[in-house]
C-alpha cells in the first residue's frame, strides 16, 4: 500500500517504485531500455511537451516559456522534467525528476507544478504496471 509524503522522505509501492517530493523511480524488469525511453517520449509529446535537451534516455522535457513564466509568475504555466533511462543488472531504471519547481509562479506556481508531477507519476505507474 503507498503513502503519499509532503516531505524529502521516501515512500515506496511494492519495492518498484519509489515516490519522493520531486522525483520518483521506476524499475522495470522485462523492457527494452530504448522501447521505453521511445514510450516516454511519446507521453510527452502527445501531452504538449517539448524534448528541450538531450536523448529519449537521458532527456529534459519542457512545456510553457521560461522568460514569461519570470515575467508574469503564475500567469504562465511552465514545466520542466528530467527523465533519465538506464540499465544495470538486468533492471531497467526511470528517473522521472522535477527540474522547474514553480518558485517563479510563487505559491500558486508551485502548486501547479507540485499537481503536475504528481498527475505525471500517476501515468509513469500505470505505464509501468502496464509494462510488468
Amino acid at each position: 500500500m503507498e503513502e503519499e509524503i509532503l516531505d524529502d522522505k521516501k515512500t515506496t509501492a511494492g519495492d518498484s517504485v519509489t515516490i519522493e517530493k520531486s522525483r520518483a523511480l521506476f524499475l522495470f524488469k522485462s523492457v527494452d531500455q530504448n522501447k521505453l525511453g521511445e514510450d516516454v517520449k511519446n507521453l510527452f509529446i502527445d501531452n504538449g511537451y517539448k524534448l528541450e535537451s538531450g536523448t529519449p534516455n537521458n532527456a529534459t522535457y519542457g512545456k510553457g516559456s521560461k522568460v514569461l513564466r519570470v515575467l508574469l509568475g503564475a500567469f504562465i504555466k511552465r514545466f520542466e522534467w528530467q527523465i533519465e533511462i538506464t540499465e544495470n543488472g538486468g533492471m531497467i531504471t526511470l528517473l522521472f525528476e522535477k527540474n522547474a519547481k514553480g518558485y517563479m509562479g510563487g505559491a500558486i506556481g508551485v502548486n501547479q507544478v507540485n499537481n503536475e508531477f504528481k498527475r505525471y507519476v500517476e501515468v509513469l505507474k500505470t505505464l509501468h504496471s502496464n509494462s510488468q
